[in-house]
């Protein structure tokens, strides 16, 4: 009894323990199948977009500056020292179309027009002398021609042949003195056409002194001032056409077979944006020239559009940086998504059933940032805007958008 009773003692406990065991046991195994189970049927939520394919105008963003429709250095074509120097290149005032800017000394170029106009005076009354004396000279070699003739019928009879043969000599000195004069009435006409030409020159040099605005704008740059020595082809300042204003922007030679050819872009209208201004933020233009040459270093080219309906208080100048807004062609069956929702620019997910369908896209082009998508898109079907860089397929998903 006693041996069974100490058996007894040490077994129970023992199968006691073996049961907790298993019961353990057995609880974590059905504890880790109801967390798969939970995992398994995790919902996630994401934000989507329904889809609507419709006809979007693709939109191109180029950068560039606004620049005068005129702008020219201005360049003095003499020497000389300024006696007059405008206030407003100093001020930066609006010039109008042929007010004198500066002026140079004109004393040295007055002087070479009076002895340009006296010299050519000369040679036309040289001229007139010449011409008297040439006339004279064809009186005397028609007497000494019909003396010759003359005595060269009555050869022979009355007239011996030493007369004939002074009359020969006469003759041949007659014409040799219209020729002599003839000659010399030619000279003169040239050398009269030289001094015309130098005479107009010494007239446009003295209005050369008097340098005026080839059109209306502002001067900047100024480097002169009252009393300075002006050298001839140097650069003064810059004159530029601030009442017609456009926009000089580059684009890439890949954008560029994007846009189209140039009969269908000169003339195309285009948006401004100038966005540090207060005054007047889209501006209206039109493109009106194109570069010829594509840039080999740049791989580009620029274009040039003017501005319309510039007010003269906007105070849009040259040298303002700007956005140019371009639009393309119109993608007739298109969506526009967000940038971060369009994987590796080839293809989105759309939600069907709770789960991610992924969806091939065709990137066309830009508008702000987003992007413009063509596809076989079903209308209505909803596009999953929140980014799934790591999803699992087991996961659900739930649209938390309309």
């Amino acid at each position: 009894m006693n041996i069974r009773y100490k058996y007894k003692l040490y077994l129970y406990p023992l199968l006691v323990f073996f049961i907790l065991v298993l019961v353990l046991f057995l609880l974590k195994i059905l504890k880790s199948d109801n967390v798969s189970l939970v995992e398994e049927e995790k919902k996630i939520p994401v934000k989507t977009k329904i889809l609507y394919p419709e006809p979007i105008n693709q939109e191109f963003l180029f950068f560039g500056r606004i620049t005068g429709k005129n702008e020219i250095s201005i360049v003095s074509k003499l020497s000389g020292k300024t006696v007059f120097i405008s206030p407003k290149l100093f001020n930066s005032d609006e010039v109008k179309k042929g007010e004198v800017l500066f002026k140079i000394d004109s004393f040295e170029f007055e002087q070479d027009l009076i002895r340009k106009k006296a010299y050519l005076d000369d040679l036309k009354i040289e001229l007139d002398k010449t011409k008297l004396l040439l006339r004279e000279s064809d009186k005397q070699l028609q007497l000494a021609e019909e003396d010759f003739q003359r005595k060269k019928k009555l050869f022979g009879n009355t007239v011996s042949q030493k007369a004939l043969d002074d009359a020969d000599l006469k003759l041949s000195k007659a014409k040799t003195q219209y020729s002599q004069q003839e000659y010399k009435v030619n000279s003169i006409k040239i050398n009269i056409k030289d001094a015309e030409a130098m005479l107009k020159i010494a007239k446009k040099n003295l209005s050369f002194t008097n340098y005026k605005a080839p059109f209306a704008g502002k001067v900047t740059d100024n480097s002169i001032d009252l009393g300075s020595e002006i050298i001839s082809g140097d650069s003064i300042a810059k004159l530029i056409n601030t009442s017609e204003l456009e926009v000089k922007f580059f684009v890439g030679e890949g954008k560029f077979t994007e846009l189209g050819n140039n009969k269908e872009l000169i003339g195309r209208k285009i948006k401004i944006r100038w966005k540090k201004s207060k005054f007047n933020e889209i501006y209206e233009a039109k493109l009106n020239r194109i570069d010829s040459v594509i840039n080999e270093d740049l791989a580009g080219l620029n274009m040039y559009a003017k501005l319309s309906n510039i007010s003269k208080d906007d105070p849009i100048r040259p040298g303002v940086f700007v956005e140019v807004i371009f639009q393309g062609k119109t993608i007739a069956e298109a969506i526009k998504v967000p940038e971060s929702s369009v994987y590796q620019e080839k293809y989105i997910f759309v939600l069907k059933d709770n789960k991610p369908i992924r969806v091939d896209v065709n990137v066309e082009g830009y508008i702000g940032n987003e992007l413009i998508l063509s596809g076989e898109f079903i209308p209505g079907s909803l596009m999953i805007l929140t980014r799934l860089d790591s999803f699992q397929s087991r996961n659900n998903y739930y649209s938390i958008t309309d």
